[in-house]
């Protein structure tokens, strides 16, 4: 087992014991994360990519409004995952709505959290969000676009296994549309941080993925 999945298991269990000192509720709630991002269909959106969220979130604990609800809006963001599917981000949302009142959590927080992984859906260009958490979380999200070349090569492969079924034709047509949508945003990442570290390599990997895709 791959050391992150034990630091995730303590994370969880710091954040949830907070709300909770249920045992069995504890793990049951844990062991439907696990198995919804351990599917072997998934090659991305696995644990390991919410790892990568969480830690990058902790420099930015102190700015952060809500902490614990982005904390869960990480959690819960891709835990529906379906590729032929174009709603996974509210059946998510719903999801963590369900789960989170069985903590005991008001509904403000839980449309907070709601709300959070809503804004993952990354489909809409012109909105802009005024709150940090909103911002970060877009941010966290998206910070894989600015890995360097062989991690984003990577990547590129591992959301193509994904969509393994779908014919190429079909997928390339499908990914630069999305790539074109995140480009054409005056910025791809939204808080000040990520903007001055990571858009311009970011802007160049999409461009460069676009490239190969017209080649293909």
């Amino acid at each position: 087992m791959d050391a992150y999945f034990y630091e995730l298991k303590e994370y969880w269990n710091k954040l949830i014991s907070s709300y909770t000192q249920d045992e069995s509720l504890k793990t049951k709630l844990l062991d439907e994360i696990i198995g919804a991002y351990q599917k072997p269909e998934r090659h991305y959106h696995t644990l390991k990519h919410v790892h990568s969220m969480i830690t990058a979130k902790i420099p930015y604990k102190n700015d952060i409004e809500k902490y614990n609800a982005l904390c869960f809006a990480i959690w819960y963001h891709d835990i529906i995952y379906q590729t032929y599917k174009t709603d996974n981000e509210k059946k998510s949302a719903k999801l963590a709505n369900k789960n989170l009142k069985l903590l005991g959590l008001d509904k403000s927080f839980r449309i907070y959290v709601e709300k959070l992984i809503l804004c993952t859906k990354h489909n809409d260009k012109n909105i802009v969000y005024n709150n940090f958490d909103f911002r970060l979380m877009i941010d966290l999200d998206l910070k894989i676009l600015a890995s360097n070349i062989e991690k984003y090569q990577e990547y590129t492969k591992q959301i193509r296994e994904e969509y393994k079924v779908i014919p190429s034709f079909i997928y390339n047509r499908n990914r630069k549309r999305f790539l074109k949508t995140i480009l054409s945003k005056k910025n791809i990442f939204q808080t000040h941080d990520f903007i001055k570290a990571y858009e311009n390599m970011a802007r160049k990997n999409l461009k460069n993925e676009i490239n190969t895709l017209n080649l293909i």
